[in-house]
């Protein structure tokens, strides 16, 4: 079952860096949309419960493969554990 609730210190947008660009993902924000995704929640359900745009959300699993995969295979490890 995703978690219900975020890990701590991941319903704040990133603020803008330098020139307009945005952070990367937090590991632990990374982590809980593994999750989400790993649970089967959609894309637009994963971007309205972390507070980010569909489009952002989706984007990272091609935009930070090997982050992406570590999360994921963790999330899917506990899914198959419980």
């Amino acid at each position: 079952m995703p978690p219900d609730e975020p890990p701590e210190n991941v319903r704040t947008p990133a603020p803008r860096g330098r020139g307009g660009h945005w952070r990367p993902p937090s590991d632990r924000l990374l982590a809980w949309v593994a999750e989400l995704r790993a649970g089967g929640t959609t894309w637009p359900a994963v971007a309205d419960r972390v507070g980010k745009s569909e489009s952002a959300v989706s984007r990272w699993p091609r935009k930070y493969p090997d982050r992406w995969l570590v999360a994921m295979l963790a999330a899917e490890r506990r899914q198959a554990l419980d």
